[in-house]
C-alpha cells in the first residue's frame, strides 16, 4: 500500500456533501493517466464528476437537506485526505481507497455515524465501465 496525502475542499450540494480533490487540474491528469493504464477491452471511462470524496448522500427518506445543511459545517474548507495509489475495481467503478478523519468528523457533526474502516470506505472514484 502506497499512501499519499492530498487536499480536498468541502462543498455542499442539494442532496450530498463532497470534498473535491485539489488542485483540480492535477487530479484530472491523474485520472486521465490511471484510466489510460486500464485494459482497453474494459472500456473504462472518466467519472462524470471531478475527482472527489463523497462525505454523504441523502436518500429520499433521509432528513430534508434544508434542515441538515442549515449549519454547513466546514463548507469551503480544505481538509487532508490520505489515499492509496493502488487503483481498485469494484463492480463497474475504479477508485482509490481514501481516509480522512476530518471528513468523518463532518459526518458526525451532521448526526451520522462515521464509516467503519474496511466497510464502505471513503474513496476517490477515477472512472467506471458503465455503458
Amino acid at each position: 500500500m502506497a499512501l499519499q496525502l492530498a487536499q480536498a475542499r468541502i462543498k455542499y450540494h442539494s442532496r450530498w456533501v463532497v470534498a473535491y480533490m485539489e488542485p483540480r487540474k492535477a487530479w484530472l491528469e491523474i485520472r486521465r493517466l490511471r484510466i489510460a493504464l486500464a485494459p482497453k477491452a474494459w472500456e473504462v471511462q472518466p467519472q462524470r464528476y471531478d475527482p472527489h470524496v463523497t462525505v454523504l448522500r441523502l436518500e429520499k427518506e433521509d432528513m430534508p437537506a434544508d434542515e441538515l445543511w442549515a449549519l454547513k459545517p466546514r463548507d469551503g474548507e480544505l481538509v487532508e485526505v490520505a489515499y492509496d495509489t493502488t487503483l481498485r475495481c469494484a463492480g463497474v467503478y475504479w477508485f482509490f481507497d481514501a481516509w480522512s478523519p476530518e471528513l468523518m468528523a463532518v459526518r458526525v457533526s451532521l448526526g451520522l455515524k462515521p464509516l467503519r474502516e474496511g466497510y464502505f470506505m471513503q474513496h476517490i472514484t477515477m472512472g467506471n465501465m458503465k455503458k
